[in-house]
């Protein structure tokens, strides 16, 4: 069975994210973006914690960890597959496709700062300089504020529904029609064969003979 046939919206986004790892002007649903992201998420925990137990003996031995930096690069590879359905997203949403260029920009800039604001704080804690401590927790604040101030710009637009209209890369999406409601008809009264008698439980005494009758 090909995996791009299954009924399982989890299996189908995975598929859909590596096999259009180069698409961009396309679109790509809300659940098949979040689908994605919780496989990316998964994959490099899981990953990181097993590279990370595999390590321990060669970290000891020669002090590099080869599994690391096997999960390193297939996390590089994963950067690709991860902007371009960023991008089919934000398509689906009716938004710029610029703002996942900005977010990796933010991405890429916010890191080496957040490292070199690292760096100086450790260097100042040996040193016992109170005025790199304040330059490197400054860094590290200002980067970090950045990045939580776009991460939740860019979540969002990611979160919004899909367009319901066509544009040049793609259809809208094709929703299920809600089934018609089922209206219960009325029961058609039946004839009550009590109707008649009387309502103390009686028979109805018979018509008296008018004069007129005999």
């Amino acid at each position: 069975m090909k995996i791009k046939n299954s009924h399982n919206p989890f299996v189908n986004a995975i598929y859909l994210g590596l096999r259009d790892w180069n698409v961009l002007a396309a679109r790509a649903t809300r659940p098949q973006f979040w689908f994605f992201v919780l496989a990316v998420v998964i994959f490099s925990s899981v990953a990181q914690l097993i590279a990370f137990l595999l390590d321990l003996p060669f970290v000891a031995l020669i002090g590099f960890g080869p599994f690391s930096f096997v999960v390193f690069l297939v996390s590089i590879a994963l950067v690709a597959p991860s902007v371009s359905v960023t991008v089919r997203r934000l398509h689906d949403a009716g938004s710029s496709p610029a703002w996942a260029w900005v977010g990796l920009g933010v991405s890429l800039l916010v890191w080496p700062i957040i490292g070199v604001g690292f760096f100086l704080l450790l260097g100042a804690l040996f040193a016992a300089n109170e005025a790199v401590v304040f330059i490197g927790l400054g860094l590290i604040w200002s980067a970090s504020l950045i990045a939580l101030s776009f991460g939740i710009f860019l979540l969002v637009l990611l979160v919004k529904p899909s367009s319901p209209l066509d544009s040049r890369y793609g259809p809208a999406p094709v929703t299920q029609p809600a089934p018609p409601a089922q209206t219960e008809l009325p029961e058609p009264a039946t004839p009550n064969p009590d109707a008649s008698a009387s309502p103390t439980g009686e028979d109805p005494e018979p018509a008296t003979e008018s004069v007129h009758d005999r």
